[in-house]
């Protein structure tokens, strides 16, 4: 069975522009049911908190939705009583940031003081930036005690090219994996196959550009990803539906299957759920 850790859904009444597509969540079910999929976890998309009572209401309407990464501001003066109202709820798993740019700004303090109240609080923090930026997140996370962190999409790789690991993100990678708290989501790594330019030519009827089916083509990328992060640490997710922007659901999730399998059932499952039940707890 999987967890499905990274999905997006919304309503088409309220304006989205940041989707490939708008759905509900019967539409991801009929799709993934042949897959075995159990549950999802929601990942924010608008950076808004009304986003995170819409989707805390359609948890409590849905249980397929088993847990949902919603915003807070990070340099609000009133995180603290944002993250104490938004965990009331026991589907709210974290929040996600788009960067830490904050790092280097008037805000840098507040941005910390907030983030150890984070990690105070037993949520998680999903990470949404790219292989660049990763180095300033060692200059925080000796402040964040046990924090669980994930990082999205695989820390967005330059264009992937299955001949050529690129350099600067596996030692950015390499080195960020060193923190036991540090996990990683093997998410829309089809579409880190395509130029995000491209990827804006693409539409739901009609796909310019085609991301790489064949499992091999990401075989070194998911290599240096196990090797650095280990059985533990590692979580699938689908990034759906942003990933039909040049794949379908069931050739990303072959891909990290095709993998996993030859890893053992015991591997396996911990990718595809374990692991995802013991990051968002």
């Amino acid at each position: 069975m999987i967890i499905d850790t990274h999905v997006h859904f919304a309503d088409d009444k309220i304006p989205n522009t940041a989707l490939f597509r708008i759905e509900m969540p019967e539409v991801f079910k009929s799709l993934t049911k042949q897959y075995g999929v159990e549950s999802v976890i929601h990942v924010e998309t608008r950076q808004t908190l009304e986003e995170n009572y819409w989707v805390l209401d359609l948890a409590e309407r849905d249980k397929f939705i088993s847990g949902c990464v919603g915003f807070i501001d990070p340099i609000t003066n009133n995180f603290n009583s944002k993250l104490a109202l938004f965990k009331k709820h026991s589907r709210f798993k974290g929040i996600r940031i788009h960067t830490l740019d904050y790092l280097e700004t008037d805000n840098k303090e507040l941005f910390i003081e907030n983030m150890v109240s984070l990690a105070n609080s037993g949520l998680a923090l999903d990470l949404h930036t790219t292989h660049h930026t990763l180095y300033k997140l060692e200059r925080i996370i000796k402040y964040l005690g046990n924090l669980p962190i994930i990082i999205n999409h695989i820390a967005g790789p330059p264009v992937m090219d299955a001949m050529q690991i690129h350099e600067k993100w596996a030692s950015n990678l390499i080195q960020i994996a060193k923190y036991p708290n540090v996990h990683i989501k093997l998410s829309a790594l089809v579409q880190m196959t395509v130029e995000w330019e491209k990827q804006k030519y693409n539409t739901v009827d009609h796909k310019l550009y085609k991301a790489p089916s064949n499992p091999e083509y990401y075989k070194p990328v998911i290599d240096l990803v196990f090797n650095q992060f280990g059985e533990n640490r590692i979580i699938y997710a689908s990034n759906w539906p942003q990933l039909e922007r040049v794949s379908d659901y069931a050739t990303g999730l072959n891909i990290v299957k095709s993998y996993f399998d030859k890893k053992g059932s015991n591997i396996s499952s911990k990718i595809f759920k374990g692991n995802a039940l013991n990051f968002y707890k």
